[in-house]
């Protein structure tokens, strides 16, 4: 029998297009493609001929390309940055968080949340770096393209002649709002403060500002109110002149033309003006996107954007449509592909675009592109919704059956747009198509996965008919895939939980295994969904107890029926804990002594002494006139080692003694008289001289707060300050000695140090806690360095950094009070219920996990 292949599609080989078959016979057939192939279904012929008998057969072929890498070969794209941003943030006066450098085609964006600035490189449209810049808020660009600035608060722009305009601190009447801007020559130092408040030409006259921005050539400020009057001003930095106008309703943004002529005002209503920018005169006004209801409504303006050559302003409305508008006509040009994800931002904020129409903005946890130089026109297609991949993992080989549900903003089937492309990854669905058993539903898409290697997660992307762009950023995982292994570090001795955050764990723990080291994990919880909703992955979540393992790295292994994946020395044991059993104990303070070599501890009513090097507890220090109502709380010991000093927050009293001499101990009662009354001794230092610094917490509910210092000597008194909190009792107030003798403390958020030469209080500004703080406060051995109320601080109570997490990494763990810094302040050492954290001072972030095989209290000593 005669068999012959004919039909292959172009690019296809077969191994052999003819060959000779006996009766019932078999032969092989190989069909390859190169790498080179494009996607192509196709259907060949084959002919088998045996005297005068002759039968042809139709095969469809198909040519599947893997998936190697996660989003469409599209200009619209997401990538995830793990920030987050609250849309009130970004929407209804959106922050200049992204800017473009033309001379190294770089986009940078601000990652505030996460103490960074992101960088990515315009036409590979993929991150190349992170740029360390705490609570970097918003950014700019100097005009040579050479130095980038970003600042914690408010804005920061950069003029023509370098120096900078600075927005200042909100002012009093809304909490959106600032009262004055600034310009600051970083060469001289020289700020000069431009009072809003202050009438026309000196100032603006603008006492809420709300936008704020340049004008193209870097001149001119800009200014915006946030009142109803929608005044506008440009304030000209070399005249220092200010020109008003008015926008005649709420504004949103000021976005300028480049040529420094012209700004643009957007606002919630919809409207857009165009004023002159020397003179603030109207030009001209338009309206922005409505609704496609009948009647048609106002969608407002969230976000624009400007085109380098000054031709097209981009705006996103309130369905997050992005559209485009002709600055000279002032008239709509079409409207641009864009996406949403499932999050609290959903779209776009357009925030910056290069010379090829490539727009770059924030969106719900990561930056969006879009590709504004694919301008359609006619009527605006909605935005298409997408739900999650079902199922959502599968094979690395491909062949996953998947199915996708859509959605429209406009509830009409008739105009809902035929599926063009569905990729997973940057590979196309196979033999994907769109369609709906019930006619009054929007399509399903269905289709089956490419291949690809284990461990890959990948976008699903749908490209419709009309170009519109829909997209479910990480929402496929080929096999299990690790986003962050936390916590990734245990003691040797195992027993301890461990977490794992990551995609294609599957639906159910008993089809998952996990090993660390090579030995088995036991899954102890397993979360198939993020905490909270909305979200913009099917992030999941799993606990195992950790297997004891030597001291080092270890690999970890996550398996399931789609394959196994791991993760190389993710993992590290640190040496085995040593237990120091105190049964009847409930310790409270505690400090090391190096003089002695011992820790102290404040029980409840007598100091317990450990030492490491003979390995046991030693004789505890008894106090004179404690019963059952002490409660020692807190201990301090002087820098040479003369004095310890307790509080007793339960008999009202402080005690000082000489560790050499524990018989010397003396009490001190607090005098509960007018200032004092009801409060009790928590935080102290005692000084060489005997001195002590403390604070008191509230005792009877009248909500006093004070902080004081004893004269050790006279047993003489005196009062500070009192700050009134409700009644709230607080007996874990913190008060720190550093090594140039300054006293610092910390009362219901409010930072402060003592020069013990003069009694003069420092107080904080911009680290304190309008929330009362947590009671947390740490100080580097060496003084440098302070952490309070989430706040990273210089010996003068200057911020420099802020402790951030990403979002997950705070799902599971609960943390304790009793931070820790290192000796020179570059490490934080934040305790959990079950572990400790590791945080690096420098960056604000997680560095490791580790976790305990025991149970720690919910406040740690001191």
């Amino acid at each position: 029998m005669d068999i012959s292949i004919s039909g292959l599609p172009s690019g296809v080989t077969a191994s052999t297009t003819s060959l000779v078959l006996s009766a019932r016979g078999q032969g092989p057939v190989q069909f390859s493609a190169p790498n080179t192939a494009t996607y192509v279904t196709a259907t060949i012929s084959v002919t088998g001929v045996a005297g005068a008998l002759n039968h042809t057969l139709q095969i469809p072929l198909s040519v599947v390309l893997p998936a190697t890498s996660e989003s469409a070969p599209i200009r619209t794209r997401y990538v995830r940055t793990d920030s987050y941003y609250n849309s009130n943030d970004l929407q209804f006066a959106p922050p200049h968080f992204t800017v473009y450098d033309p001379k190294h085609k770089r986009f940078f964006v601000s990652n505030p949340y996460l103490n960074r600035i992101d960088v990515f490189v315009a036409q590979q449209e993929v991150g190349i770096a992170e740029i360390v810049v705490p609570g970097a808020w918003r950014i700019d660009i100097t005009p040579d393209d050479t130095k980038l600035f970003g600042f914690t608060a408010s804005e920061v722009f950069v003029l023509a002649d370098g120096s900078l305009a600075l927005l200042g601190a909100p002012g009093g009447l809304s909490v959106d709002s600032y009262q004055n801007f600034a310009t600051w020559n970083p060469t001289s130092n020289a700020l000069k403060i431009v009072n809003s408040l202050v009438a026309a030409p000196a100032g603006c006259s603008i006492q809420n500002i709300g936008a704020f921005g340049l004008s193209g050539d870097r001149t001119k400020i800009l200014a915006g109110s946030i009142d109803s009057d929608g005044t506008v001003c440009s304030f000209d930095a070399t005249s220092e002149e200010g020109t008003v106008g008015s926008f005649g309703g709420f504004l949103s943004q000021i976005t300028p033309t480049p040529d420094g002529k012209r700004f643009f005002v957007t606002s919630e209503s919809g409207t857009v003006a165009v004023f002159d920018a020397s003179t603030v005169a109207k030009l001209g006004t338009f309206h922005g996107p409505v609704s496609n209801t009948s009647p048609p409504y106002s969608l407002g303006i969230y976000g624009a954007v400007m085109s380098l050559d000054g031709s097209t302003l981009y705006v996103v409305d309130g369905w997050w449509d992005l559209v485009a508008y002709d600055t000279t006509a002032l008239t709509e040009k079409g409207w641009v592909p864009n996406f949403s994800v499932v999050d609290f931002q959903q779209t776009i904020v357009p925030s910056a675009v290069d010379e090829t129409g490539l727009i770059v903005g924030p969106t719900g946890h990561g930056v969006a592109f879009a590709d504004g130089a694919r301008i359609q026109s006619g009527v605006t297609s909605p935005q298409i919704g997408l739900g999650f991949p079902t199922p959502p993992t599968g094979s690395a080989s491909g062949g996953t059956t998947i199915q996708v549900t859509t959605s429209s903003g406009v509830q009409n089937l008739n105009n809902f747009p035929s599926l063009s492309q569905a990729y997973v990854g940057n590979a196309q669905l196979v033999g994907a198509s769109a369609g709906s058993s019930n006619p009054n539903d929007f399509p399903t898409i269905t289709g089956n996965t490419p291949p690809s290697a284990v461990g890959t997660i990948a976008d699903f992307t749908a490209v419709f008919s009309n170009n519109n762009v829909s997209m479910m950023p990480e929402s496929f995982s080929y096999g299990p895939s690790f986003v962050e292994v936390v916590s990734n570090a245990a003691t040797a001795d195992g027993g301890a939980t461990g977490a794992i955050v990551g995609f294609g764990f599957g639906e159910s723990a008993s089809a998952l295994q996990i090993t660390v080291g090579g030995k088995a994990a036991p899954i102890t919880a397993f979360n198939t969904n993020p905490p909270y909703i909305p979200y913009p992955f099917i992030l999941e979540s799993v606990q195992f107890t950790v297997p004891p393992g030597p001291p080092g790295p270890a690999d970890i292994t996550l398996t399931t029926a789609n394959g196994s994946n791991t993760s190389v020395g993710a993992f590290h044991y640190s040496p085995a804990a040593k237990p120091y059993p105190l049964p009847g104990a409930d310790l409270q303070g505690g400090l090391y002594d190096p003089k002695r070599g011992v820790y102290y501890f404040a029980d409840t009513s007598k100091v317990q002494v450990l030492s490491l090097t003979a390995g046991s507890w030693q004789t505890p220090i008894t106090l004179p006139g404690t019963g059952s109502s002490t409660q020692l709380v807190a201990l301090s010991l002087s820098p040479d080692g003369s004095k310890l000093a307790i509080s007793d927050f339960g008999d009202k009293s402080i005690y000082l003694l000489n560790p050499d001499i524990p018989s010397s101990a003396k009490s001190y009662s607090l005098p509960q008289v007018a200032f004092d009354m009801g409060t009790a001794p928590t935080g102290l230092a005692v000084l060489n001289d005997g001195t002590i610094y403390f604070a008191t917490g509230d005792t009877d509910g009248t909500g006093d707060w004070a902080f004081h210092k004893l004269d050790s000597t006279t047993s003489v008194f005196k009062d500070f300050m009192q700050l009134q909190d409700g009644g709230l009792s607080d007996n874990f107030i913190r008060v720190l000695l550093s090594p140039d003798g300054r006293v610092y403390s910390q009362i219901e958020g409010i930072v402060f140090f003592v020069e013990p030469t003069t009694d003069d209080l420092t107080f904080a500004t911009a680290i304190n806690s309008n929330a009362g703080g947590n009671g947390e406060l740490a100080l580097s051995a060496d003084g440098s360095t302070l952490i309070t109320n989430g706040f990273f601080a210089d010996a003068n109570l200057n911020a420099v950094g802020l402790q951030v997490y990403t979002d997950r990494e705070v799902w599971l763990p609960v943390a304790t009070v009793g931070q820790k810094l290192s000796k020179d302040g570059s490490v934080l050492f934040q305790p959990l219920t079950n572990g400790i954290d590791v945080v690096d001072v420098h960056t604000g972030r997680l560095v490791n996990r580790v976790q305990l095989p025991l149970q720690l209290p919910r406040y740690m000593t001191r």
